[in-house]
């Protein structure tokens, strides 16, 4: 697992867009073997638009999470804005700190 961590406008979304298109369509759900995870619905249409990528290689991180087993574990997920979604995850509580193994097995 890699962290990208930077100031805003800084190219995060970008590189993840980058790391999404070097994945390949299959021919089973999501269809695509790398996937972006946004924040909400509105970033999700955003970054399709504005990258022109496909519907199925953007989903809203708890569209995705309520999917459940239904998702190919060799499918690899890139998560853009990860520090909004883990904020509202805790309910918009101040995260002082987050731990992370950083290790390809996880």
């Amino acid at each position: 697992m890699e962290l990208l961590q930077t100031g805003r406008q800084n190219g995060k979304t970008f590189r993840s867009v980058e790391w999404v298109l070097k994945g390949q369509a299959q021919n089973k759900f999501p269809f695509w073997t790398r996937v972006l995870l946004v924040m909400n619905h509105a970033e999700r249409e955003r970054i399709i638009k504005k990258y022109h990528l496909s519907p199925r290689q953007v989903f809203v991180f708890d569209d995705w999470a309520n999917t459940g087993a239904g998702v190919d574990k060799t499918v690899t997920v890139a998560i853009d804005n990860a520090d909004v979604i883990l904020q509202n995850m805790v309910r918009g509580h101040r995260i002082a700190l987050i731990t992370m193994t950083m290790e390809d097995r996880l």
